[in-house]
């Protein structure tokens, strides 16, 4: 069971019923682990808005007629990245010296997370490992769902997001001069 009741938004999409629609997508995807570019390729986004739409608006949704695996997996990112807090929230960046502290694990970091929030990433992850573990036929590694789900799961600030672009841009620049 996911308690995920700390997520409260404004809407039923990101409000306490959030886990049985979540479950719904989970379900939907797991038959479709082989999808080539699950979670990759884009749904489509007049089918995205209108599945939203009807989740905003408490409506049932039936997600294996309106929906295909690319919307379903666009709900699903879609979603995660509406939450109000992030999966992993902003303040455990904060604690980023902890990491080079003796004794501070990642599983010590995560079971500082709020209930919710462990649940949420835990399940997650679980499945995650599972559409990794058909790479062959969909073509996500564990390194392409990295890249597709870490800017969701941890979301850092606005301020981080900036300092990263100028410190990356600059430092493009810098080893550009190097090599002219």
């Amino acid at each position: 069971m996911i308690d995920l009741s700390y997520f409260q938004g404004g809407n039923c999409f990101s409000a306490m019923c959030f886990s049985y629609h979540l479950k719904k997508m989970f379900s939907c995807l797991q038959r479709c682990l082989n999808h080539k570019g699950l979670f990759r390729i884009c749904g489509s986004v007049t089918k995205i808005k209108a599945l939203k739409e009807k989740y905003d608006q408490g409506e049932e949704v039936d997600l294996v007629n309106e929906g295909d695996v690319n919307s379903i997996a666009s709900l699903l990112k879609l979603f995660l990245n509406e939450l109000p807090v992030a999966v992993i929230p902003d303040y455990l960046y904060n604690k980023s010296d902890m990491a080079d502290r003796p004794g501070c694990t990642l599983r010590r970091l995560l079971s500082s997370l709020p209930k919710a929030h462990y649940s949420l990433f835990h399940f997650l992850i679980r499945f995650l490992v599972k559409v990794a573990a058909h790479s062959d036929e969909n073509h996500m590694t564990m390194e392409n769902l990295a890249n597709v789900f870490g800017p969701t799961l941890f979301r850092p600030p606005l301020m981080l997001q900036s300092n990263d672009m100028l410190q990356n841009t600059s430092a493009k620049k810098k080893r550009k001069e190097r090599h002219t």
